[in-house]
């Protein structure tokens, strides 16, 4: 389970929680860096649990960060892809995820432009998105997609953090989960239907 611990510097963690089946904790580990608050553009840590590993994504930098069950990091998944830089264009494009007041009143919506034109944009885009580990232990890590007319990227490493390749997928097409040998899709049609598409995972030769 991920629970919240005390913020630090505005930044929020968590603490995660070993739990039996009958719901008595074993074991709380962390904390952890969750998310930086931001209007603009929120980033959030990916918690996956695989075997006796936990996997932890850090969209500030490009790294996975691998502990075991009892909380001892053990490794660092790297890649060497640039942090990209917002632009002023892009600064000043971003809309923000939430407002301060909500309600369609004239004074509110007055207050919450005044608001998103005081607030400091961010400087630099998330790296990841999400993360994912199959069966085999491979780690799929998505890249953070600009704008939602964006392909679906994903990076895979092997077992030890050794880079495979990547997989880029339609803008419609996320991922919805790695197998041993493929993955399954969530697509939808061109009259709203949606379906969940199994394809088969083919290594380069």
């Amino acid at each position: 389970l991920v629970t919240a611990a005390p913020s630090v510097g505005g930044d929020r963690y968590m603490q995660l929680v070993r739990r039996r089946l009958d719901g008595q904790t074993t074991q709380t580990l962390g904390p952890f860096w969750q998310s930086t608050p931001d209007r603009f553009l929120p980033s959030f840590s990916t918690v996956v649990a695989q075997g006796t590993k936990l996997f932890l994504s850090d969209p500030r930098v490009h790294e996975v960060r691998v502990y075991t069950a009892e909380g001892t990091l053990t490794h660092r998944i790297r890649s060497a892809d640039p942090i990209e830089e917002l632009t002023s264009d892009e600064k000043m494009a971003l809309t923000p995820a939430a407002s301060p007041r909500a309600g369609n009143s004239a004074a509110n919506k007055a207050y919450n432009a005044d608001q998103d034109r005081l607030a400091p944009r961010p400087s630099r885009w998330p790296t990841t998105a999400s993360i994912a580990v199959d069966p085999t232990g491979r780690l799929w890590v998505e890249s953070f997609r600009k704008r939602r007319t964006d392909p679906h990227t994903y990076t895979a490493f092997d077992a030890t953090g050794k880079l495979l390749g990547r997989l880029i997928l339609p803008a419609d097409s996320p991922a919805i989960a790695f197998t041993a040998s493929a993955v399954l899709l969530w697509r939808t049609d061109k009259d709203g239907a949606d379906h969940l598409v199994v394809y088969e995972l083919v290594t380069p030769r």
